[in-house]
This record gives C-alpha cells, sequence and structure tokens, in this order.
C-alpha cells in the first residue's frame, strides 16, 4: 500500500461534520462505516472534494484502482489547487504502473504546494519529493530519485520512508546493473503505511 494521506475537514458545513466522522472511522480501519458517513456528506454536497478525495484513497486501500482514479480525478476537478489530491492521484497512478503519469501528477503536488507554502517547509513537501523518488526510481532513472530524496530529507531530516529509500537505491546503485537496480528499489520503496490526515496544502 502507498502512503496516502487524508484530507481532513475544513469548514463548519454538515457536510464536513460527516467527513470528520468518517475520517475517524477511516483511520481506525472500518470502511463500511466510513464509507456510509462519507456519502451521507455527499448527500449534502455531491461537489465536496475532500470527501470524493477520501473515496479515493479508501478504494486504493482496497484495491479498486479503477474506482480510485475515478475519484481523484473527480475530486481535481472541483479543486486542482490541492496538493494533497495531486500527490495521492499520483501514487494511485504509480500503482498501475503509470510511473510517466505518476511523475507529472506529483510535479504538479509539489508546484501545488509549494505556492501555496510561500517558500515555507512543510511536512507535505517531504512526503511529496519521496514519492518523487519512487515515481523516478520505477522509470528507471536512479540517480534523479537520490536526489529527490536528499530534496525530501531537507525538508524533514527525520523522514523515515525518504531516508530508508535514499539508503536503498545509492546501495543498488553502486552494486548492481541499473535496470535490475531499479526493480529492487522499486519494489523496496512501495512501503505499506496508514494513511493519515493532511495538512490543508491549498
Amino acid at each position: 500500500m502507498q502512503p496516502y494521506h487524508l484530507l481532513p475537514r475544513t469548514g463548519p458545513s454538515m457536510a464536513d461534520e460527516w467527513l470528520e466522522i468518517a475520517l475517524n472511522h477511516h483511520l481506525a480501519g472500518k470502511y463500511p462505516e466510513a464509507e456510509q458517513a462519507y456519502l451521507k456528506g455527499l448527500r449534502v454536497d455531491p461537489n465536496h472534494g475532500p470527501i470524493v478525495a477520501n473515496l479515493g484513497v479508501m478504494a486504493a486501500q482496497q484495491n479498486n484502482m479503477t474506482a480510485a482514479l475515478q475519484r481523484l480525478e473527480r475530486s481535481l476537478l472541483f479543486d486542482d489547487g490541492n496538493a494533497t489530491v495531486w500527490y495521492n492521484y499520483a501514487l494511485a497512478l504509480l500503482e498501475c504502473e503509470r510511473s510517466d503519469d505518476a511523475l507529472a501528477a506529483i510535479d504538479k503536488s509539489i508546484e501545488v504546494g509549494e505556492a501555496a507554502a510561500a517558500g515555507k517547509i512543510e511536512a507535505h513537501h517531504a512526503s511529496a519529493y519521496c514519492a518523487r523518488g519512487m515515481i523516478l526510481t520505477s522509470l528507471g532513472r536512479a540517480g534523479d530519485a537520490v536526489e529527490a530524496y536528499a530534496k525530501a530529507l531537507a525538508c524533514d531530516q527525520k523522514h523515515p520512508t525518504a531516508s530508508y529509500n535514499a539508503i536503498f537505491v545509492t546501495t543498488l546503485i553502486n552494486t548492481e546493473p541499473a535496470a535490475a537496480a531499479a526493480g529492487k528499489a522499486l519494489r523496496a520503496c512501495r512501503c505499506s503505511r496508514a494513511p493519515v490526515p493532511a495538512a490543508r496544502s491549498s
């Protein structure tokens, strides 16, 4: 499972109240209860982007990648300036082995996130650069991946995934042919971690 980020409540509406309830269930791994709450929120506001995006993450967690991509793309139609949605979309594309599209999506996430942060370094930046490293590795661009991990660690020196992946990819570059290294590194970089609510980055 990829390290997806869930979108948190950002407003006082009834739909946001259902989002908060759904998040509690989602983080506890209670997917049926979470889905019911998300859908109740959509009945209040059918165009609620964060709810649609979180439903996309849930679909990915259940290996329904077609639904995951459809929901994340729909969420981007509502708000294409949300860095977290672009980040999740990139990870879903990577899971579908659409690495070129995933690279474009993660670059958009980084662009939007850094613009919104106005020069401030935020936690999202480290995760986005780490994801970029994973995607570049899948494309056989291990050297570029190491640079992406270095940027992630510049944002968060204690980012565990970036630190591990950077060391692993560098070791493989130095010890194995590029093609074999890329394949092994990609498998290693696809870490399993429970999704967490992300701070709003737009």
